[in-house]
């Protein structure tokens, strides 16, 4: 009888065990899946009891940080649907792209006093330390579009500028001749179609 019992345990809890993959939780509730047995690639995370997952900018899909991005995001993508025309909209769109939960790290102060937003026209823009073609440079812009905040008055040609890239704010200049002028719903609609 002991060994029906134990043969049929056995064939129960098979499956479970088959779907299971190895591998000891690190500091992050995440560990490496070398054989991508989870299709999510080399590593992925298991926070609390969920099932293997990819995080989002760093959060959690199932926290509460990410609830609030969604809903900073779903509500940008509502308000940019239409033109931001009122200074009521125009305040919410700048706290919602200053937001603790989105990857921007933008400072409301800086987009409140800014002197305008520019778009990328040309390939390969470079944003430079100095306000000089032949110095050291903070980026390259590889693709026209890019999304850039004016910080201070235009001299001699140069932008001083705020750019956004991948989780980085860095402040430089850029030339004049490779970006246009650019209002603040076209400035966070390029933000918000890189998350």
């Amino acid at each position: 009888m002991k060994k029906w019992i134990a043969l049929l345990l056995f064939l129960v809890l098979l499956p479970v065990t088959a779907l299971a993959h190895p591998g000891d939780l690190d500091s992050s509730n995440g560990h490496i899946d070398n054989d991508n047995v989870s299709g999510l690639g080399s590593y992925h995370y298991h926070c609390g009891d969920t099932e293997a997952h990819l995080h989002v900018w760093g959060m959690c899909p199932h926290s509460e940080a990410y609830k609030a991005y969604e809903t900073a995001v779903n509500r940008l993508n509502e308000i940019l649907a239409a033109p931001v025309e009122t200074v009521e909209l125009k305040a919410e769109v700048i706290e919602l792209l200053c937001h603790e939960n989105l990857p921007f790290h933008l400072k409301k102060e800086t987009l409140e006093a800014q002197n305008g937003f520019l778009i990328t026209t040309e390939a390969h823009v470079s944003i430079m330390q100095k306000p000089i073609s032949n110095g050291k440079k903070v980026a390259a812009i590889s693709e026209p579009g890019a999304a850039l905040v004016i910080t201070g008055p235009q001299a001699k040609g140069w932008y001083p500028v705020q750019y956004w890239n991948n989780g980085n704010l860095l402040q430089g200049y850029v030339s004049a001749k490779e970006v246009k002028e650019a209002t603040l719903a076209e400035y966070a609609l390029v933000l918000v179609g890189q998350l």
